[in-house]
């Protein structure tokens, strides 16, 4: 590939942004969709190769990690035509093999970051349309890791070939007790800036690769100093220099190999091509999840949102103190029995998990009336007893979301008095749950009893090292909607039961392909069929049922009749 095809961005810090490494270095200011970047960019040549130099902090390390506007920052860079990033970013070690003054060349992450914005698909008017559910088993270029590591090892600086960089959302350090934590994950170093940098150039389909600069030992061991800036500043100026020879020296091999075919796999696989004009994932009825409820509402995916599973079914447009739902109510019939269909993204999948308003969709389905919750969900599995085609009655959750608000009693003037501390040891209705294994079973579908479901933000999928935690804490399956659904349903006293579909292995297993969208189209439509079935078959049996005294009980737990008393 000829170096007209190449243009590499960089980000970095000291030594790094300064212009005078570029030869005809020119500051370009820019603006994008989702504001300014954190400075200037500086475009230049370094040994002939368009480079493009952009300070992550800004100039004088003003900006605080939570407040780099990481979205416009990697959109500037792409919209200057930039194909590759190369970028450094300061780091405690968290393992006794990684030292101060070392480089990693990162290969995986953790994600412990609470107030990002990880996707440019956030269903705003000015972003691209859809939603992107990203692959991020391998979210750093492996060609672009090795051309570095390879540099580093020729210049015999100390360099790890690869490290899983746990990211928190700063600015302060760890404590102790969580250093500890994060070393016994088995993460290798840890940092402030990786999340949400590495997602963003993947959705852009960036070939993306970062050298992370060890300082200090953070704050696990106990025999060394815990992190401070003044122990970072003391090997911090050898890191920078090294680092800056590494990039130096790695930007003429990169330019002398052909890109193409990995450009155009990074589009394929990512959501680039959003960019100019094609939506990749555009996934139409494949995830629109809906709720059923005596009255029955059913919250699911394809097939479950088809109206003519109802009789006599009709739209209902409501508004709530919380905003609209995310469609219009279907209210009809099935075997007699009032039920209520709800699609949770929208018919054609077009909101965003962290988006969809939850809760507005439970109060329009409590509003309506309804006592009981049926909700599908599409999952990966975490637990080699799960497998792709079967489903889980779930009966626990972990909650990994960010994002969500996860109670109706947040102090607005709209908003019921008081506080709800509510119980959530059994977050799921056992009665309801009861009901849907037992029909599974009599219909012959591959049914687990219960199971454990951790709830991520999404749109993205895990990277493999987090697939690897969530599987050690032992949950059984992953998804991006059942936080806070399942929580909001028990503030309004439903009976809430969910069928996860599993579609996956996620990216935990080094035997399986790793998650994406493809893999999830071969199992969904079987899934999405089996569950219908289930509910369709449960729906009768639901009511058959006396669940008057269920219902005072659930109503007793959270103090609430109308939503008005106060929950003390």
């Amino acid at each position: 590939m000829s170096t007209d095809k190449v243009k590499i961005g960089i980000i970095g810090g000291s030594g790094l942004s300064n212009p005078e490494i570029l030869k005809n270095g020119k500051e370009v200011s820019v603006d994008t969709p989702y504001g300014k970047p954190s400075d200037a960019l500086i475009c230049g040549e370094i040994e002939g190769v368009p480079c493009v130099l952009l300070s992550r902090h800004g100039r004088g390390h003003k900006i605080n990690p939570t407040n780099v506007n990481y979205r416009a920052n990697l959109w500037a860079l792409h919209q200057v035509g930039c194909t590759h990033l190369l970028v450094t970013t300061a780091c405690g070690s968290l393992q006794p093999d990684m030292h101060p003054a070392d480089i990693v060349v990162i290969d995986q992450f953790i994600d412990r970051t609470q107030k990002r914005q990880q996707t440019f698909f956030d269903g705003e008017p000015t972003s691209p349309p859809g939603i992107c559910h990203l692959p991020m088993a391998e979210p750093f270029c492996p060609r672009t890791r090795k051309i570095l590591y390879n540099c580093a090892k020729e210049l015999s600086i100390s360099c790890h070939e690869k490290g899983t960089m746990l990211t928190i959302e700063g600015p302060r350090f760890s404590s102790r007790a969580e250093s500890k934590l994060w070393n016994s994950w088995g993460a290798h170093c840890i940092n402030m800036t990786t999340v949400p940098e590495v997602i963003l150039a993947k959705e852009l389909g960036l070939c993306y690769a970062a050298l992370a600069l060890v300082t200090d030992y953070d704050s696990w061991k106990d025999d060394e100093e815990a992190v401070n800036v003044e122990n970072v500043m003391k090997t911090f100026q050898t890191n920078a220099a090294n680092a800056t020879a590494v990039i130096l020296r790695a930007i003429p091999q990169i330019v002398k190999e052909d890109w193409a075919a990995t450009i155009e796999e990074n589009k394929y696989w990512q959501c680039a091509k959003n960019f100019e004009g094609t939506l990749l994932h555009d996934l139409n009825e494949l995830f629109s999840e809906l709720v059923i409820m005596v009255m029955i509402g059913i919250i699911g995916g394809s097939g479950m949102s088809n109206p003519e599973i109802l009789k006599n079914g009709k739209e209902v447009s409501l508004d709530t103190p919380y905003g609209k739902p995310s469609d219009a109510l279907v209210c009809g019939e099935i075997e007699g029995v009032p039920c209520v269909l709800l699609s949770r993204h929208g018919r054609g999948h077009k909101i965003n998990p962290t988006n969809v308003n939850y809760r507005a969709n439970l109060w329009a389905l409590h509003q309506v009336g309804c006592a009981h919750l049926l909700v599908t969900t599409a999952c990966g599995s975490l637990q080699p007893d799960m497998h792709p085609a079967d489903i889980v009655v779930i009966d626990q959750f972990i909650d990994r979301t960010q994002k969500r608000e996860q109670t109706y009693f947040d102090g607005k003037p709209i908003s019921p008095l008081g506080l709800c501390h509510i119980p959530m040891a059994e977050p799921f209705c056992p009665r309801t749950r009861k009901i849907l294994y037992n029909c599974a079973k009599e219909l012959g579908i591959s049914c687990h009893e219960n199971g454990t479901m951790l709830t991520i933000e999404g749109p993205r999928f895990s990277s493999r090292a987090e697939s690897k935690l969530w599987n050690s804490w032992g949950a059984h399956c992953i998804n991006m909607t059942t936080v806070p659904e399942v929580i909001l349903a028990k503030e309004l006293g439903l009976c809430y039961a969910a069928l996860a579909l599993v579609t996956d292995y996620d990216s935990w297993k080094d035997d399986e392909e790793a998650v994406n969208v493809q893999n999830v189209r071969k199992t969904f439509q079987t899934n999405a069929t089996n569950a219908t079935a289930v509910i369709l078959k449960a729906i009768p049996q639901i009511v058959k049922e006396d669940w008057a005294a269920t219902i005072e009980e659930n109503k007793k737990f959270v103090k609430m009749n109308t939503l008005l008393p106060h929950c003390n």
